[in-house]
This record gives structure tokens, sequence and C-alpha cells, in this order.
């Protein structure tokens, strides 16, 4: 969506902003400037060897990474209970994102996101037709439960802030974690953030996974992310090119809003 991408020889990816979308050159000023710091932190992300965002070199800013090895896990044959490790490895790499502390060097790229709106993209839904007038006054009902459990947002953490099987690249074999892709929309904000956009039952092993490495995993950090979570999929459901997304169903399942609160009820039932 946001970048042109083109193999170069076997190793290497080379990405060129499409510029028909808003604050491309910023998402790849960004990428340039956070992946080299997750790297360091110790995440599974592909190496950025060569970049411009300046247009110098090119008409268009590009970035060159060394190719992830694996399939993309959103359009893997495989279930998601395949990949229950790398769920797991990619909550104990996210413990460590979210420990990185902010620089003059990252904020001169990377900015406070704190822009979710229940009401705002459940009134677009309802009024698209994709959600009815009796799901959209239990969404209002459990979205008050499931904030008041979940508390404040948190501020001021370093996030992928879109982070969904699409985005993520795995080894078919071991089902492990072989890249995480796409840092451009990353940002300072609520860690719940980065539970928010995957499919729900991948979340209580990512939440395994946090609390492996030592951070609170408790009830109200899965609160908040199906709270953000959503806003998302009510944001996907109320805009007109809903059609295009055959992805859509990554975070709202199949079976809608039903489905969505029956899940997120098994799967804590602290939040019934």
């Amino acid at each position: 969506m946001v970048n042109d991408a083109w193999l170069i020889g076997e190793g290497h990816i080379l990405r060129i902003v499409n510029e028909s979308i808003d604050d491309a050159d910023g998402e790849a000023a960004r990428e340039a400037a956070v992946v080299p710091v997750v790297r360091a932190a110790g995440l599974t992300v592909p190496a950025l060897v060569a970049h411009d965002s300046s247009k110098t070199f090119a008409p268009k800013p590009y970035t060159i990474y060394e190719r992830a090895p694996g399939e993309l896990i959103g359009s893997s044959p495989f279930g998601y209970e395949h990949y229950a490790d790398c769920w797991r490895q990619i909550g104990r790499e996210y413990a460590a994102l979210h420990a990185i502390k902010p620089t003059d060097a990252l904020r001169e790229h990377v900015e406070d996101f704190d822009r979710d709106d229940v009401p705002k993209w459940l009134k677009r839904a309802v009024e698209r037709g994709t959600v009815t007038e009796h799901d959209a006054e239990d969404v209002i009902v459990t979205m008050a439960r499931w904030d008041s459990i979940g508390g404040s947002s948190k501020t001021g953490h370093l996030i992928h802030n879109d982070l969904h099987p699409w985005n993520l690249m795995g080894d078919p074999a071991s089902g492990t974690l072989t890249a995480i892709l796409d840092w451009g929309d990353a940002a300072f904000g609520d860690p719940a953030r980065d539970f928010a956009m995957m499919p729900l039952r991948c979340v209580p092993a990512m939440l395994e996974g946090y609390a492996e490495a030592g951070i609170d995993a408790s009830i109200e950090i899965a609160a908040r992310a199906m709270v953000v979570g959503m806003s998302v999929a009510l944001f996907e459901l109320s805009t007109p090119e809903m059609e295009a997304f055959d992805r859509r169903w990554w975070r709202m399942p199949p079976g809608g809003w039903d489905e969505m609160k029956a899940t997120a009820n098994e799967l804590w039932p602290e939040l019934s």
C-alpha cells in the first residue's frame, strides 16, 4: 500500500515509496530511524542496507533491506496454531521494544499516537450497515466495561503500531518468527496497541512471551488491547474501500461482533 517492492538478486529487497499515500515520505524516514534501533535491541528485523529519504539520489524515497527468509504468515496455508512459538517470541521481543527509551534522534521522526475513537467509527459502521443498531448498543456497553478494566492508556513507549500477520514472516517448517516487517507506522504510545491488531487467538501466547520477559501482562493490557482492536476493526468496517481489505477479518472475525465478544470472554473471563 505504501511501497512498491522489487527483489534484487536473491538476498535483498528494494522498496520505493508510492507517493500517492499520505505521509509516505515520512514513513520512509521513520523506518530508517527506527529499524537500526530495534535491531540493536534484539528484535528479529531485516537489516536496512541503504536508504534515502531526502530524494538526493533518486526521485522518490527508497529503502533496501536484506531479504527475510520464510513465508508471509498472513498468507500461510497453516493455521495460526502452527505459529504458536512465533507469537510467544513476538511477546518476548516486544518487551524489549517497549523498553527502548525515546531519544532526540527518534523523536525527530517518531510521533506520539493516541487516536482511537470507538464511538466515531461505530457510528460510521452503523451508517454503512456493517454493524446493526442492536450490536452497536452492546458494543458501547462492553467497551465501557473493558475501558474500566484497562485503566488509563500508557504513553511514551516505542511501539510498532501496525503489527498483524501480513507484517510478519515465519519459518513454515518450525513455526518460528523470521522477521517483523514494516516499521513505517512506529510511534510512541500505549504498548497495548501492539497486541490490538492480531487475530484474537494469537494474543494470549504473545502476552505469555511478554510476561516471560519480565513485563507485566495483566488483564489490564488485554482489556486496553481489546478496546484499541475494536476501534481498528470498526474503522475497517466503516471505510468505503472495505471490500478491498480481503483480510478485514484479522481483528473483526467472520462471525462479527458476537464472535469477537465471545472469543474475548473465553480467552479472558475477567472481561465478561
